[in-house]
Formats: C-alpha cells, sequence, structure tokens
C-alpha cells in the first residue's frame, strides 16, 4: 500500500506496517506513540497539526525536549501509563479543547490518543450554566421541580423544590409519604385526587399545597406539571414546576377581606348605592353602562341585575337626561348632585341622587325623598295665599 504524502518513511516507525500506518493517518483524531524512553516515534497527520510543528521537527525528539504546546507538553508528561481517566487540555493557538488518553503497547511503547472535544466541552460547559442559571433562578423566584416515576413511585426534587420544604437540598428522603407528612391533611387527599385525574386523562394538572416547614411556618404552595407517557400512551412520569405563593395568597385574601368590608358597609345604607361601568363603540364613544355593583339596598329593588344595561333594563333614564348626565359625569370628572321626578318602569317618585365617577365608570348614591315631596307639596296647598295673609 503507497502511504500518502504526508507519511513519509521518517514519519511511520518501521515496526509499524503500512498499511496500519494509512489507516492511521485517516482517523479524525491524533495518534502519538512514544517509545520506552520516551521518545516521538510517530504521529498522524492529525497529531502533527494540534502539536503545533512538522513531524521532521517532532519525530525522533524526547518528549522533554520536544517543541509542543506548553499545556500539552504538560498533560503528556503527567499522564500516566495507562490513563484510563482521559485528561482535557486547552490549546490557545486552536482555540480547541483535546482530550488525551494513553495506552499501553508492546517493547515498552506507549500509545497517546488526542480527541477534539471542543463540542462535547462547550455542551458540558453550557449545560453547567444552564444549571446553575435554573439554580439561581428557582432561588430568586421561590420556584423548584419535581419529577415523580409512577412505576417505582421514586421522585426527584430539585434544590429549589427542597427549600420550598424549607430544607436543604437533600435533607431528607423524598416519598409520597414524607410528602404528606409534611402538606396540610385536607391538601393531601385534594392533591393526589389532581394527580389521579391527571394520569387518567393524561391532561396537564394544577393545584395547591399547604406545608408546613421544619420552624413551624405554613407555606402555600401552587403546582402546574404535566403527565409524560411512553411510545405506547402509556403514562409513565409527572413532571412539575412549583412555586411558593404565600404572599399572592396572603394578599389575595386582604384583598377579599377588604372587599367584604367594603360591600358590608355599603350594605349597611339605607340609600341605593350603585357602581356602573361605560360601555363604549368601536369609536370610543360611551353607548350605554352595565351594573358591577349594587349594595343591598338597590338589589331589594332591582333584583340581581349585574352585567345588565342601564339603558335596556330602564330605558327611562334616557328620557330623565340621567343617562347624559352619566356620560358628563364620566367624561368631565365633575361630580353631580340633583333632586328628579323619576315615573318609569317601576318607580314613581322623587329621588336624590349624588353621582361621582369612578373609573371607567361612575358611582350613585340614590335616596327616596318622596315622603319629604309630599309633605312639602301638602305644606304648600294648606298654606294660605300670601295676600290673604297680608290683609
Amino acid at each position: 500500500m503507497n502511504l500518502p504524502p504526508a507519511l513519509a518513511p521518517a514519519f511511520v516507525p518501521p515496526e509499524l506496517p503500512a498499511d496500519a500506518a494509512a489507516l492511521l493517518a485517516a482517523l479524525p483524531w491524533g495518534v502519538l506513540v512514544l517509545d520506552a524512553q520516551g521518545v516521538l516515534r510517530y504521529l498522524n497527520p492529525q497529531a502533527a497539526a494540534w502539536c503545533g510543528g512538522r513531524d521532521a521537527a517532532l519525530l525522533g525528539q524526547p518528549l522533554a525536549a520536544a517543541p509542543l504546546p506548553p499545556a500539552l507538553a504538560a498533560a503528556l508528561r503527567q499522564l500516566p501509563p495507562e490513563a484510563t481517566t482521559p485528561r482535557e487540555v486547552w490549546l490557545p493557538g486552536t482555540r480547541q479543547w483535546l482530550r488525551v488518553r494513553a495506552a499501553p503497547a508492546p517493547a515498552g511503547q506507549r500509545w497517546v490518543f488526542l480527541e477534539n472535544a471542543t463540542a462535547s466541552h462547550e455542551a458540558e460547559a453550557a449545560r453547567q450554566r444552564s444549571t446553575q442559571l435554573l439554580l439561581d433562578m428557582e432561588e430568586v423566584a421561590h420556584t423548584g421541580s419535581y419529577e415523580a416515576d409512577l412505576a417505582s413511585g421514586s421522585f426527584y426534587f430539585s434544590d429549589g423544590m427542597y427549600r420550598l420544604f424549607g430544607e436543604a437540598p437533600q435533607a431528607f428522603e423524598v416519598t409520597l409519604e414524607a410528602i404528606d407528612a409534611r402538606s396540610h391533611p385536607a391538601d393531601a387527599a385534594t392533591v393526589r385526587q389532581v394527580l389521579d385525574e391527571a394520569v387518567r386523562t393524561r391532561q396537564p394538572y394544577a393545584y395547591r399545597r399547604r406545608v408546613r416547614r421544619a420552624d413551624g411556618a405554613w407555606r402555600t404552595l401552587e403546582a402546574h406539571g404535566e403527565v409524560r407517557c411512553d411510545a405506547t400512551g402509556q403514562p409513565v412520569q409527572l413532571r412539575g414546576l412549583v412555586q411558593d405563593i404565600s404572599e399572592r395568597v396572603q394578599a389575595e385574601q386582604a384583598r377579599r377581606a377588604g372587599h367584604e368590608l367594603l360591600q358590608r358597609t355599603i350594605d349597611s345604607s339605607l340609600d341605593l348605592v350603585q357602581v356602573f361601568e361605560a360601555v363604549r363603540d368601536e369609536h370610543g364613544a360611551v353607548v350605554d353602562f352595565i351594573w358591577v355593583l349594587n349594595n343591598a339596598a338597590a338589589e331589594q329593588v332591582y333584583g340581581d341585575v349585574i352585567g345588565q344595561r342601564l339603558c335596556e333594563h330602564n330605558p327611562g333614564v334616557v328620557a330623565e337626561g340621567i343617562f347624559d348626565m352619566f356620560k358628563k359625569v364620566l367624561e368631565t370628572g365633575v361630580p353631580d348632585h340633583r333632586e328628579h321626578h323619576y315615573r318609569h318602569e317601576q318607580f314613581d317618585g322623587w329621588f336624590y341622587q349624588s353621582t361621582v365617577q369612578l373609573g371607567d365608570g361612575v358611582t350613585t348614591t340614590t335616596h327616596d325623598i318622596s315622603a319629604r315631596k309630599r309633605l312639602e307639596q301638602e305644606l304648600r296647598a294648606s298654606a294660605p295665599p300670601i295676600s290673604v295673609a297680608m290683609r
């Protein structure tokens, strides 16, 4: 077999068959052969390229004196005769990572194999960065992730997941019993029902779980997960992302309590308290208002009208100018206070109404003054004319 021009006779040790040399020359990784005295006896073309020199300058040189890249020379000198664990070397000149491995050969020789590990090294570095980024994000966002194997019942918890339970990573063995023991009893049963249903339907799931930490504090965790199936469509794993939403739950509870207090406050009023939101057309013009809130007094008069349109339910507000007054208050922000005699729908009485802007709508307080108006009319009717009184 004729050797390629790159393989001059001096490039190949006499004991290396020509066909073997040709095969080594075609390999995508580098091959070096050192004799028992540590003298370089063979380099294939790829090894010569990574070693940074021509074969003539390298062959026959002791390893300690060969003009090799410093990092590679140091790695080769320190490499044990049987390096089962490869070493990785960074070559600044070519900006590559090499994986270096040695193997013994006959007559005291040592074969060294060089492999381009740049792609795998960069992939591992990216994986480590991604893992660290995930850990950092979990800590900042108070999140964690888990996997549950349905066949074995085993769990995987991320570091953030342990922290959500108030524990250091790997602080306890994760089992369903250990999780339930740290959970509110009512939530543990509910979560099992949610997961059983998700496995049955193969659908994504979500749940909330209250957990008690070692310091006695209760926290609320919210999970969103998916069911992973095998090639046959059988569920094999649950994967979920969990976040501590305790502050959000507390804010929701406070907001709910505030709303309930406000509702009780306005319900205590004997006047009608109502809130309306504007209905606009495609040009932004107000064409109606819808009910968004009624106090108890207003509900007794109107019934359940939340979400209904004012002008459709009470068309008399247009004839009496109340609808236009609502629009004016909304557009100008100037409150309106007036008395009016309303004789439409189920009403026939006098009312004192105060209207103020509220967001993209108005709120009104309406007081029935019909009794006062009747009394005023009776007084006017019974009083003598001024001319008679002055005689």
